[in-house]
């Protein structure tokens, strides 16, 4: 995936965060993988980009609604 996730994660909660995040889920994936016999399901690129960009607008709406009642 190029890295998006951890970008991602890094601007949510800074360097720190993203490298325990990516840290956590490698483990886990060279488990599945080697433990369990699961093969790794590539993920398509251009599907994380497209939902990671559709929660953030409905994040966004929601937040817009809030501040809106606040006022």
């Amino acid at each position: 995936m190029r890295g998006y996730c951890f970008r991602r994660m890094k601007s949510k909660g800074g360097n720190k965060y993203a490298i325990n995040i990516t840290a956590r889920k490698l483990p886990i994936i060279y488990a599945k993988m080697v433990i369990v016999k699961q093969e790794f399901p590539p993920v398509d690129i251009n599907k994380y980009r497209y939902e990671y960009k559709e929660d953030k607008i409905k994040r966004l709406e929601k937040q817009l609604a809030k501040l809106k009642g606040a006022e």
